[in-house]
């Protein structure tokens, strides 16, 4: 049992995000509660509390909330919450992003609108890569024959020829420090200028909490997420974000 107030998005709110994660309620469950719930703490210490501190701090110490940090890589993600269907319409011509594992981490797939709502989303783990291929062609082919760009990096590699020879359009993306960069960075972006909406999906939720970024000695900007937390809907929505609108000068 781990109990604290939250305190930005550190470790308690890693810890607090697994709990949220329908994948992991096997091992893990998370609340948040008010002070005011407690029948033993005076009310008039909440009520001077409201009175006397910053409106952010009393959120965080008394209502049990998570503040996004001012240094955050992806803020307002919540703002961004729409009541949108995870389904395919008719007419629609959609891309995906795919981000793939075997073991460990989660093969993800985003399916995007022009409009860059996300309107399908898959993720699993632990599949065959023959399945996980045959799993990612039925994604694309369900919604209409989308486009898609996948991670083709290392272990990608076979299987973005082994797509390229089946009854889809795929593009690979191969990753490396400044690719990498741009692809969180263009993200990013679409959320500060409002541009893209998703429903409420817990597990992408988290990962954009448990996400950061270091500078190291040369000033080189490396994005990651925290030490034992994962990035895959990050980066599968980050793929089909890209194929709508990305930075002029970069790859198309």
């Amino acid at each position: 049992i781990f109990t604290s107030t939250p305190k930005g998005h550190n470790w308690v709110y890693g810890l607090w995000t697994r709990g949220q994660d329908p994948l992991q309620s096997t091992l893990y469950e998370s609340w948040k509660y008010p002070t005011g719930i407690n029948p033993y703490y005076p009310k008039e210490k909440i009520e001077h509390a409201r009175k006397t501190l910053p409106e952010l701090v009393f959120k965080q110490e008394y209502l049990g909330e998570f503040i996004e940090d001012i240094g955050a890589v992806f803020r307002n993600v919540e703002a961004h919450i729409k009541p949108l269907a995870l389904a395919p319409q008719q007419g629609v011509q959609y891309v995906v992003g795919a981000d793939l594992a075997k073991t460990e981490d989660y093969t993800v797939l985003f399916a995007l609108t022009p409009n860059v709502e996300v309107h399908g989303y898959e993720r699993f783990q632990q599949l065959d890569w023959v399945f996980q291929r045959q799993r990612i062609v039925s994604f694309c082919q369900r919604y209409n024959n989308a486009r898609l760009l996948i991670d083709s990096t290392g272990l990608g590699d076979p299987i973005y020829d082994e797509l390229r020879r089946m009854a889809i359009s795929v593009d690979g993306y191969k990753f490396n420090n400044a690719s990498k960069a741009n692809l969180v960075e263009n993200l990013s972006l679409m959320l500060d200028n409002n541009e893209i909406s998703y429903p409420h999906i817990p597990e992408l939720l988290s990962e954009f909490g448990t996400f950061g970024y270091e500078q190291g000695r040369t000033g080189t900007i490396s994005y990651r997420a925290y030490e034992g937390y994962h990035d895959d809907t990050i980066i599968a929505l980050a793929l089909a974000a890209w194929q709508i609108k990305k930075p002029r000068g970069h790859w198309a």
